[in-house]
């Protein structure tokens, strides 16, 4: 009798709930992990750590120029965890995220890409200045109206804080959410960084936009150029998004805890942003009446 009774104890034992050491676990398929302790992100995750994932060339060489870039700036090298956080900055926009992503992995289809494809050579080469295309030169080197006019605007706006305008790459333009502004005593200001991180992108971005129309949707067609003025004001528009963004983003009624603090607002645009009476009106971001602008108005009429 007392035989059974064992028996059946250490049945019962059996089927009570284990919880099972996951952290444990080489793969999916070792016996005696039970189904109920394994979620469907936690399978995933066991199956991609399995997997191995051959190292790229392009995202190799392009994560090096990002840190080597960053460490000439800050002062010190940041990690390769720490550039990938980066890209993920809430302060860049969305689109700037996945292009800056693109970037670091060396997916644009640009210059070489074009090399290995039959009949498709002529593309690799940048019409107006009849070179090989690269996003280096791209981004700081194509004679085609539209990088230097960019760039210029980026460091006049930047120029109004007081301070020097970094040396800019391609490193430092995907890196450019590290970026450390400081002050003479070597304080981190998180205003001014903001800032340069959103000047940065949003130039960079940009640029790469008006190549993209002038090189696919116009084929390069000289008729079909954005004047210098219409590149100017997309940049200056584009700005003036973000700063409108942000004064929308400082509802903590709407936004709650991922509402901006209105002292990251103000240390971000405030010194860059022209007053009609020369002085911020008090709550300027909360009051859609003031007119909040990074530029002077542009006269009416014939006045243009």
């Amino acid at each position: 009798m007392r035989l059974a009774e064992n028996l059946a104890s250490r049945a019962l034992d059996d089927l009570r709930p284990v919880n099972t050491d996951l952290s444990a676990i080489v793969g999916p398929d070792i016996p005696g992990i039970r189904l109920r302790d394994i979620t469907q992100g936690r399978a995933y995750r066991a199956l991609l750590a399995q997997q191995k994932v051959p190292e790229r060339q392009g995202t190799h060489m392009n994560m090096g120029r990002t840190r080597a870039a960053i460490a000439e700036l800050n002062g010190r090298w940041p990690s390769a965890d720490e550039a990938w956080e980066s890209l993920r900055s809430y302060d860049l926009s969305r689109p700037v995220r996945e292009f800056f992503w693109r970037l670091m992995h060396n997916v644009p289809k640009v210059g070489k890409y074009w090399l290995n494809i039959a009949n498709k050579e002529h593309r690799s080469e940048c019409q107006p200045c009849e070179c090989l295309e690269s996003m280096d030169h791209i981004l700081f080197e194509c004679t085609s109206l539209g990088q230097e006019l960019i760039w210029d605007e980026a460091k006049e706006l930047w120029n109004r804080t007081g301070r020097e305008w970094p040396e800019m790459s391609l490193g430092a333009v995907i890196g450019c959410a590290l970026i450390v502004v400081r002050d003479e005593r070597g304080k981190a200001i998180s205003g001014a960084s903001r800032l340069l991180k959103i000047i940065i992108s949003e130039a960079a971005y940009l640029i790469w936009k008006i190549r993209c129309e002038r090189v696919i949707e116009h084929g390069n067609d000289p008729e079909k150029l954005p004047t210098e003025t219409e590149i100017i004001n997309r940049f200056r528009a584009a700005m003036q998004k973000r700063l409108k963004i942000d004064t929308m983003l400082t509802s903590k009624r709407k936004f709650k805890q991922r509402a901006i603090p209105t002292k990251i607002l103000r240390g971000t645009w405030e010194n860059i942003l022209i007053w009609p009476n020369g002085a911020p009106p008090e709550r300027w971001w909360s009051r859609p009446e003031s007119l909040v602008s990074m530029w002077p108005p542009r006269p009416r009429g014939r006045e243009r």
